[in-house]
């Protein structure tokens, strides 16, 4: 029979992913806006090679996350924004479980240390990064071929590396800015191997030994299939055109991290990943893994998530000998009590919404859900076998934190839910406007959800389309945006140049949202109201103004 103590750790490792989800924004990111419109365009017109949002003609154009695009607009689009969010809590779910087979593969099936470690990240780490985003699934696909490189260093069994070309398939569509990220992650077992031929390091820091050539092939494998993609070469090396210092430097994703409290754990896990590395004898390959994503996320903010998730593998490997008894599973009334009478608050909160009726599908599907649960935990409650009474307790915890995330949401509105934040400017826009007559002004900020309605605007959130290197073109868009809103380029000027009907200025505009106000010649429409404080962190204070430009 399994000890108790290994089936709390694997309690521990249970809760550790659902934890996570008590803390996550169950908000719509700004930027998926696009990535639905995106995705949408591609199902109903095809693949596009020049910019179809905008009102810039001639930008040449890559769509580098078109199946992430797809995947996410068939999922909104036919099961609406419940599923949508339920399927991103998913994917963070499958990362915390290859994260966790990680773990214990590297302890040698030691479950606590790897459960604890899972544990960690599972309510520290994935919470802040797991986004309506491409990223989530191109990290999913990174540690999946993390999982592969381990067990061919371990084994030396050329089928596990048939993976890694898949892996670059994969990610060149579904993200294909990190798509060199594929091989980054092969150069520390490069390394190992070159580190064996040529030097005489221990060998205790080297691991197993295997050979290098099928990891050549799968390498070379790798390059030539992510050829299959809609836009050949430009997709494959996108990350190499689309970065641009004097651009991207106002970007608080690419900037470099600082010691400041969202990222004081970033620091912290370096300083000790240093010491564990003084004190322990680790393979070079993890060396390498932790320090070269640990500089990736020192150049910038947006490279720490890859950093928290395959660099910190040392540590479990640090830890692989260290043995420690866990908590006693004894599940008595007063433990389940908690959980019986969070029943009766989501019975409460459903049945008081006014739009129960008629109810979601999504809704129906997790109230059965709960039902099968709470069957299961009146059937092993009253077992004599203690680790079935806990497999019992462990099959609420899925649908009873899933609810959480459905009683959260369904305190506020709609519209606060979705992120659809300039729904009625929108919708006020459209009603006194045909859609054709409209030459609307919005900034970085801004432009994903008009252009998400049907509105070509002048820009959005996307720098590395409007960048000469991608965009083909000899003007630099970007680059004019960031002048006017920094007041170096007079601003009526600029709207005479694109003759403008209309203006979306934020707060993020500059000097735009403060000059504004005073110009006589700009009639004002509405106003949003950042009235909880989600955006700017005032309530109660003007975000954004629409303006209709006097003829």
């Amino acid at each position: 029979m399994e000890k108790a103590g290994n089936f709390g750790a694997k309690v521990l490792f249970f809760l550790s992913p659902f934890m996570g989800l008590l803390f996550m924004r169950w908000l719509f990111d700004n930027d998926l806006w696009f990535i639905l419109g995106s995705g949408r365009f591609v199902l109903e017109n095809g693949f596009p090679y020049t910019e179809p949002f905008t009102m810039h003609e001639n930008i040449n154009f890559v769509l580098e996350q078109w199946l992430t695009d797809v995947i996410y607009w068939a999922i909104y689009s036919n099961f609406g924004a419940e599923v949508f969010l339920t399927f991103v809590f998913f994917i963070g779910f499958c990362m915390l479980f290859v994260y966790e087979k990680i773990c214990r593969y590297l302890t040698n099936g030691n479950i606590a240390v790897s459960k604890v470690a899972t544990l960690v990240v599972g309510v520290f780490v994935v919470p802040n990064f797991l986004l309506t985003r491409p990223q989530i699934l191109s990290t999913l696909v990174f540690l999946g071929e993390i999982f592969v490189l381990l067990k061919y260093a371990k084994t030396n069994d050329k089928k596990y590396l048939i993976a890694i070309p898949v892996f670059s398939l994969l990610t060149v569509n579904l993200h294909c800015a990190v798509w060199p990220l594929i091989f980054i992650l092969m150069l520390p077992f490069f390394a190992a191997f070159l580190a064996r031929r040529y030097t005489k390091i221990d060998s205790g820091y080297l691991g197993e030994e295997f050979d290098v050539k099928p990891l050549i092939f799968a390498a070379i494998a790798s390059f030539f299939v992510a050829l299959l993609n809609p836009y050949g070469t430009k997709a494959m090396f996108f990350l190499f055109t689309s970065y641009d210092p004097g651009i991207h430097g106002w970007i608080s994703e690419i900037k470099p991290p600082t010691f400041e409290k969202n990222f004081r754990f970033f620091f912290i896990i370096l300083f000790f990943g240093f010491f564990t590395l003084a004190k322990k004898k680790i393979p070079l390959y993890l060396i390498l893994l932790f320090l070269g994503l640990g500089l990736l996320g020192l150049m910038s903010i947006r490279n720490i998530f890859w950093f928290y998730m395959m660099g910190t593998l040392i540590f479990p490997f640090a830890l692989k000998n260290y043995r420690f008894k866990l908590f006693q599973t004894e599940l008595g009334f007063y433990k389940i009590l908690p959980f019986i009478l969070f029943y009766f608050f989501i019975f409460y909160r459903f049945f008081s919404m006014e739009t129960l009726n008629p109810m979601p599908i999504i809704y129906m599907v997790y109230f059965a859900c709960l039902f099968i649960s709470l069957a299961f935990l009146a059937l092993f409650y009253k077992a004599d076998d203690r680790i079935k009474k806990a497999k019992g307790f462990l099959i609420v915890i899925l649908p009873s934190l899933i609810f959480i995330h459905l009683s959260f949401q369904s305190m506020y509105s709609a519209s606060d839910y979705k992120y659809e934040r300039f729904k009625d400017t929108v919708d006020l826009l459209l009603a006194e406007n045909d859609i054709k007559d409209i030459r609307l002004f919005t900034g970085f900020n801004t432009g994903s959800y008009f252009e998400f309605r049907g509105l070509r605007c002048y820009i959005d959130g996307r720098p590395e389309i409007f960048a000469p290197k991608n965009s083909g073109l000899a003007f630099n868009i970007i680059g004019e945006y960031y002048d006017v809103v920094e007041g170096t380029v007079n601003y009526k000027d600029f709207i005479k140049k694109y003759n403008f009907t209309h203006l979306l200025v934020d707060k993020g505009d500059g000097m735009l949202f403060y000059l504004t106000p005073y110009d006589e010649d700009l009639i004002l429409i509405c106003e949003e109201i950042d009235e909880k404080g989600w955006i700017y962190g005032v309530a109660g204070e003007v975000y954004a103004r629409l303006y209709k430009v006097k003829k």
